[in-house]
């Protein structure tokens, strides 16, 4: 309330949110071009594309990874939070609430799967093999998943029984919880890249087989 109200009565407001806005979204996209460069090495190829088509990449995939994170977040970490509120002041049932602690899960994973499966199947600058790139984002996807919605549910308990952090830590506590989310989130992206690596390897072996075979014959 006091940075909106900052905000809201500062004359020049405008223009500091603009910067402040453009600095956020080009360093954000140094991360994903960084995530980007580590699922290469993953996959232990170079990156090809140019410098322009990369940095368009990387934005699209932050506007992407924003946009569901938020979501994911939301209904995961603050659902109890949200559902409460809900039934408080708006009269929500509770079967209603219920329902929605419950729809949350599947539809996380859903999105969630979605995100890490463009992920891993846009940013290793992998030129052909479709079908190999397509079958080897699989496993990836579904271990970033589930360990991402398991370490939201663990911090939800946390929300929702003890969040002393913000009275120990003050307004920093924020940009502290922040950094260690995108921590553990890019840390779980690039595991399941070497996970899907090493799919791609066998994969890319067994095709080689096949092929030497054929060719035998």
């Amino acid at each position: 309330h006091t940075v909106l109200n900052e905000i809201f009565f500062y004359s020049k407001s405008g223009i500091v949110a603009i910067i402040g806005f453009a600095i956020t979204l080009f360093l954000s996209t140094n991360t994903m071009a960084i995530v980007a460069k580590g699922l290469n090495r993953a996959y232990k190829v170079k990156e090809t594309r140019n410098f322009f088509y990369s940095r368009l990449l990387a934005l699209v995939m932050v506007l992407v990874h924003t946009l569901v994170l938020f979501l994911s977040i939301t209904l995961i970490v603050f659902g109890k939070v949200l559902t409460k509120f809900l039934v408080t002041y708006i009269g929500m049932t509770e079967h209603l609430a219920n329902i929605m602690l419950f729809v949350r899960w599947p539809f996380a994973f859903l999105t969630l799967f979605i995100l890490a499966y463009l992920s891993y199947y846009i940013l290793p600058d992998l030129t052909g093999h479709e079908r190999l790139r397509r079958h080897s984002a699989l496993p990836g996807s579904i271990f970033f998943c589930i360990s991402w919605l398991l370490g939201s549910w663990l911090f939800s308990i946390y929300i929702n029984n003890l969040h002393t952090y913000n009275f120990v830590y003050g307004t920093i506590a924020g940009f502290a919880i922040m950094m260690m989310w995108l921590y553990y989130t890019s840390l779980l992206i690039l595991i399941g890249g070497e996970i899907n690596c090493q799919l791609y390897e066998k994969l890319e072996r067994k095709d080689e087989l096949i092929a030497k075979r054929e060719a035998k014959n």
